[in-house]
């Protein structure tokens, strides 16, 4: 099995340039909760929608968020994963 590699920042934005899916961690008083969002770099910031009244528009405003884009080749048993950790600007 392979080891593990830690990645730089500048393969990180790499690899989050080249996908279009991510998840977000967001607290909430029902406990954590990761959704699914469409996304888009702009400079150094991960940018994605919602609507006011989703979990993301009602519990993520100026928190602290998690947000993981990954991709695994099930065939060659490798793949990488990328978590960004910031606070949310809406």
């Amino acid at each position: 099995m392979p080891g593990l590699t830690e990645l730089s920042y500048d393969e990180c934005r790499c690899l989050l340039a080249g996908a279009a899916l991510g998840r977000v961690d967001v607290s909430t008083p029902m406990g954590q909760r990761i959704i699914p969002v469409n996304y888009s770099l702009a400079d150094s910031s991960i940018v994605f929608r919602t609507t006011p009244y989703s979990l993301l528009g009602t519990y993520a405003r100026n928190t602290n968020l998690a947000f993981e884009v990954d991709h695994i080749d099930t065939e060659s048993q490798q793949g990488w994963s990328v978590v960004a950790v910031g606070r949310a600007n809406m």
